[in-house]
């Protein structure tokens, strides 16, 4: 019962009929907002004139659209799955344009609130929910690992891992051993990368972006390993699973694999092997189809490990001079550290011979590592 209009309209000495008549409305519309019907804009408007009160005071607060609710502005707003599943993908796609410690914070924000959608929200959003957590989960791996906090990134993919089983979810737990044999291999412990690929390998279903991943990245860790013909028949079973994998609809997505991705694996295996002319054949090509930023498959920080890879199998025919050439152009365009590009300047100039090309280089890391533009 709405008590606050009845005795607000008794204290104004007005009856429901004189209410009603000077709202221009039905005695019956006046009877049931007395009773607890919320009147309709137009007519709360009315009453508010009439009676010289705000709607708080009779008894009908204003009501906040329910998207308002989901904007974060206070501590208690969360917003709806469509929202959490949206900012995933989004995210998942940000990876290659967005510094590491924007991405984290950004990640960790959704993952807050999943936590708190899981104990507050609707029970049947709880597998799509934690399938997100997983996703975010896995892709905070790797932006731990990309500004070398490794034992961080390892809690990360092992708790990605655990949810995806808990899931039922093979394509996403194939990623989780992917994402940690990278990690091995990044702390060049490559027995234990491939072993951990294998793993993915095993358990990816066909058709799976996952087993093309774990696929492509054993074959660069049996490349670190000088084991040539393995690393190669991954290679060919990569290039198989890729093509039942079928067109890819997000190319910018981290955990997505599209032809242009395939080739950058297959470059890093070619640099492995210490194939120089592959490498340039390879790794041209991507620059070609990762470089533009007008399209949907724009990567500027696999472009630019592409050329530094391009520079080293450069250097490792001989012509330094086009190397270091072509690194400087790489480092003009990182926009922030990440560790894939740094790792192969720091390849390159261990491969140079010239002294005076190392030491130019190296003052151009440290240049765009120390101002800030990389960091």
């Amino acid at each position: 019962m709405t008590s606050s209009l009845r005795e607000l309209r008794k204290r104004r000495l007005l009856s429901q009929e004189e209410l009603a008549d000077r709202a221009q409305v039905s005695v019956m519309s006046v009877r049931r907002w007395e009773a607890g019907k919320r009147p309709q804009p137009l007519h709360l408007r009315r009453l508010c004139e009439v009676l010289e009160a705000t709607a708080e005071d009779l008894g009908f607060p204003v009501e906040l659209p329910a998207a308002l609710n989901t904007i974060g502005l206070d501590p208690d707003d969360l917003p709806d799955l469509e929202e959490i599943q949206g900012a995933t993908l989004r995210l998942r796609r940000s990876y290659s344009t967005t510094r590491p410690e924007e991405l984290r914070r950004r990640i960790d924000e959704r993952l807050r609130q999943i936590r708190q959608l899981l104990v507050r929200g609707r029970p049947g959003w709880r597998r799509d929910l934690l399938e997100a957590a997983a996703w975010l989960t896995l892709l905070r791996s790797t932006v731990l690992a990309d500004v070398k906090d490794y034992e961080p990134a390892q809690g990360a993919v092992h708790a990605a891992r655990e949810l995806a089983q808990q899931l039922g979810h093979r394509d996403l737990e194939a990623w989780t051993w992917e994402t940690e044999a990278w990690l091995n291999a990044n702390d060049r412990r490559d027995f234990d990368a491939r072993e951990l690929a294998g793993r993915g390998i095993e358990i990816a279903p066909a058709g799976g972006h996952g087993l093309v991943a774990a696929t492509l990245q054993r074959a660069r860790v049996n490349g670190s390993l000088g084991e040539e013909a393995e690393a190669l028949r991954d290679v060919l079973a990569g290039e198989r699973a890729l093509a039942r994998v079928g067109e890819v609809e997000w190319p910018d997505d981290h955990y997505s694999i599209d032809p242009s991705k395939a080739l950058y694996y297959i470059s890093g295996t070619m640099a492995a092997l210490h194939h120089p002319r592959e490498v340039i054949e390879h790794a041209a090509e991507v620059v070609r189809q990762n470089e533009q930023p007008a399209t949907r498959n724009y990567w500027p920080t696999r472009v630019i490990s592409a050329r530094m890879e391009w520079a080293v199998a450069l250097a490792e025919l001989g012509e330094e001079d086009e190397a270091y050439a072509m690194a400087v152009r790489a480092l003009e365009a990182l926009p922030f550290y990440r560790l894939g590009p740094v790792q192969r300047t720091e390849r390159l100039l261990r491969q140079l011979r010239d002294p005076r090309l190392r030491q130019q280089l190296a003052g151009e890391l440290e240049e765009r590592l120390g101002d800030g533009t990389a960091l």
